[in-house]
């Protein structure tokens, strides 16, 4: 798979992982606001402050080495991946021993001596996050988002099952710190499981010494990073108290749930993709400026919304006993909206470029500023604070600007008009919350101004043409993925909804269109309408593959039936001794359940057994509401194997309207590699403009001899029904019946042009509603 490719299939998994486990974790965080005080957040910020720097350590940067490392061989990159996995095992237990040791005085230092015992039972998530660390790496080089996301589902799980009953008994902190142990555990357990890679005692100091010469100033980078998320963890909590400081720290991480949905989900994947760039500055640029252009469209809206809605999130996500976090919480929302967009993609350029000493710079310049306004404004009120706090931040933006100028010609100027149209609409977005804002305060008015917030954003982005697009195809992204959702939930709740039910339910998700029952005018209206409504015992039958023989012999001849070699019951009991070298197996009450021999001595029969065996196991009449199918007994049909003299089994399949057959199309490339091919032909064979369920060949296929008998033959078949699709294959010259369809396509296929569907409509006249059988 290309770069591209990958990417796209990554950011898949990735963000439908950042979505789902941030929708679990917002729960979570819901209800452990609500059984917690902001003492017990605090009391655990300080905790993760230890145990994320000792991770820090642990890590020693491999995984960012085996991330982005070009290897020689495969060889080189297992050799090198026991390296860092043994190295970072063993320097987890080493610190984690000098934590337990020096318990108290590091709880001291942190301005909290009774958190000696947390912070070593704590940090038991050090040497669990090592022993993962380099599986998750290699699960990312490879793009293999699909298992990540997997692991994370189940670690999101943690709190509800976990943490959740823990704080209920508990009432203090350890319930927090006993999910965030667990939670590293099951990456541990999960990670190793999935891996490909397993752990094997290899060890080269040699190596090792060459990875750490790569990865030390990724080293000093994190600790720099750290030392920008954690500095004023630290300040805080000594010098103000354990109330303010979770009032502090929680209310960045309710920011932090917001965006770290979209952060989380495409930050690995841009390092990924950059570091295949790294030596084309271009394409670089182009991509990063993607990248940015479509996380603004998102990010800016809602660092405004939290700005605009703040007391509204920390209602919502904290309840009554947080109001203190308001203020923070918008100031701190729409701060990292920017610092995300125009700084936070930046360090992943830099770490691509395998110069990370540049972000280490870019921390330590901002470091230099942010340090004395911390502990200058620490000893005024609290909402002075945060907004220093927050002010600082512009610091590293202006700096990471810089830098991406001096490093890939990026200038600050092409950034910031990048994301200008976003802001452009928000202006519109935030004289819309203003005015609703003054009608009412409650939650659910809240909620409703968020919305149109929402749509007035969207409206006015489409004034910029490059945005319109994108909210077009975003939009029909969306609706797509509704429908997929739509479809996957109908058929998992098909064996409990009712027909008239299901049927509008597969018809939205399949078509994107509402079902018209009682004024049915389209084609496939009326193929639904039919299921519900026209019911004969007789067509029982005639969907049989084995039972219709008897039908067709008797309407227009046995020399027109594909004769039967054997019929059973079950795939064990067929009997390929007495079946010829060539044959087709098929079920008689499903369509796909088919197995083609050309040649039985290179037959996979256990394949094909399984293949017949899922088959009997399916219902047709559940999946698509064809009732029919209902009544079919099913079973395995053998029948002669039959080539055209195209070295194919080309299908002539005419849709007959109260026994007048009025249109037709020709199947080609069925048996090929080639796609399937669908041409629509009138009675009189003149080729038609319509494409429904598979394209039309490059070359029109040619009219069967035997047309004018297809005809003749499909006229009286389908007498007495108001709708009745007849199939024929012509072999040499001879003309068999293939099958008798109520439904084609279960009426689930939209004809393009559109108007078609409308057309074979009016030809269809309903009958009066005949629901017993």
């Amino acid at each position: 798979m290309e770069l591209k490719g990958k990417i796209v299939s990554a950011a898949k998994w990735s963000g439908g992982t950042e979505v789902i486990s941030r929708l679990i974790g917002f729960v979570s965080s819901m209800v452990l606001a609500r059984l917690l005080t902001p003492d017990a957040f605090g009391a655990v910020a300080t905790i993760m402050m230890v145990v994320t720097f000792a991770e820090l350590f642990t890590d020693a940067g491999f995984q960012k080495y085996i991330i982005q490392h070009e290897f020689s061989s495969d060889d080189d990159r297992e050799k090198s991946t026991q390296v860092a996995f043994w190295t970072n095992l063993a320097l987890s237990m080493l610190l984690w021993g000098l934590i337990i040791i020096f318990r108290d005085p590091i709880a001291t230092l942190s301005g909290s001596p009774d958190l000696g015992m947390g912070i070593a039972v704590a940090c038991v998530s050090i040497p669990l996050a090592a022993f993962s660390s380099i599986q998750m790496a290699s699960f990312k080089r490879d793009f293999d988002f699909r298992r990540l996301f997997i692991v994370r589902m189940v670690a999101s799980l943690i709190p509800l099952v976990i943490t959740i009953p823990l704080a209920l008994i508990l009432r203090s902190f350890w319930a927090l710190v006993a999910g965030t142990i667990l939670t590293n555990l099951s990456n541990a357990v999960l990670l190793t499981v999935f891996s490909k890679w397993k752990p094997r005692f290899y060890f080269d100091f040699g190596r090792l010494k060459s990875m750490l010469s790569f990865s030390v100033l990724t080293i000093v980078e994190s600790v720099s990073i750290w030392l920008t998320n954690y500095v004023d963890i630290f300040i805080v909590g000594a010098m103000l108290n354990q109330h303010l400081l979770g009032i502090y720290k929680t209310s960045m991480t309710v920011v932090g749930q917001f965006t770290g949905i979209i952060t989380a989900a495409t930050t690995p994947i841009l390092f990924s993709g950059l570091s295949r760039l790294q030596n084309d500055n271009k394409s670089l640029r182009e991509l990063f400026l993607r990248f940015q252009k479509a996380v603004a469209i998102l990010m800016v809206p809602l660092g405004v919304g939290l700005y605009l809605y703040k007391d509204l999130v920390t209602e919502i996500v904290l309840g009554g006993q947080w109001a203190e976090a308001s203020g923070f919480i918008g100031v701190w929302g729409i701060t990292s909206a920017l610092m995300i967009l125009l700084s936070h993609y930046c360090s992943e350029v830099f770490r691509a470029k395998g110069k990370p000493a540049l972000s280490v710079l870019a921390q330590w310049i901002y470091l230099a500023f942010l340090v004395p306004v911390l502990l200058v404004f620490v000893r005024g009120d609290f909402t002075t604070f945060y907004w220093a706090r927050s002010a600082v931040r512009l610091v590293l933006i202006v700096v990471n600007m810089f830098i991406m100028l001096k490093l890939i010609g990026l200038r600050p100027i092409q950034m910031i008009e990048n994301i200008f149209p976003e802001a452009f609409a928000c202006i519109f977005m935030a004289y819309a919350a203003t005015l609703m804002q003054k009608v009412s305060g409650s939650i659910a008015w809240g909620l409703a101004g968020v919305a149109v917030c929402a749509c007035v954003y969207f409206t006015a982005l489409t004034i910029f043409s490059y945005e319109r697009s994108l909210v077009r195809k975003t939009l029909a992204l969306a609706s797509d993925k509704f429908r997929i959702l739509l479809r996957r939930l109908t058929v998992w709740l098909a064996p409990v909804l009712p027909d008239a039910l299901f049927l509008r339910l597969m018809f939205r998700a399949k078509t994107g269109k509402r079902l018209h029952l009682r004024k049915a005018l389209s084609f496939n209206e009326k193929m639904q309408w039919l299921k519900l409504y026209f019911r004969r015992p007789e067509m029982i039958s005639m969907v049989d593959k084995a039972e219709a023989k008897n039908f067709i012999a008797d309407r227009i001849g046995p020399e027109y039936v594909n004769p039967t070699l054997g019929i059973w019951d079950r795939a064990a009991d067929i009997d390929f001794a007495s079946l010829p070298e060539q044959f087709v197996l098929k079920t008689t009450h499903d369509c796909g359940g088919i197995v083609i021999c050309r040649d039985k001595d290179i037959l996979d029969r256990e394949g094909s057994l399984r293949t017949l065996d899922k088959a009997l196991g399916r219902s047709y009449w559940l999946q698509n509401r064809e009732w029919p199918y209902k009544g079919v007994v099913p079973r395995i049909i053998a029948e002669p194997y039959l080539e055209d003299e195209f070295g194919e089994l080309r299908d002539y399949k005419f849709f007959c309207f109260n026994g007048e057959p009025r249109i037709m199309f020709v199947a080609t490339g069925r048996s090929s590699k080639e796609e399937t091919c669908f041409d629509f032909f009138d009675m009189d064979y003149r080729h038609l403009n319509i494409i429904n369920g598979h394209p039309n060949a490059a070359v029109p296929p040619p009219k069967p001899r035997g047309f004018e008998e297809m005809k003749r033959l499909a006229a009286r078949l389908s007498e007495g029904f108001p709708f009745l699709r007849v199939d024929f294959y012509e072999v040499g010259e001879k003309i068999y019946t293939g099958e008798l369809t109520f439904f084609h396509w279960s009426g689930f296929v939209p004809f393009e042009p559109p108007a078609w569907d409308l057309k074979l409509g009016s030809w269809l006249e309903l009958p009066d509603k005949q629901k017993s059988v």
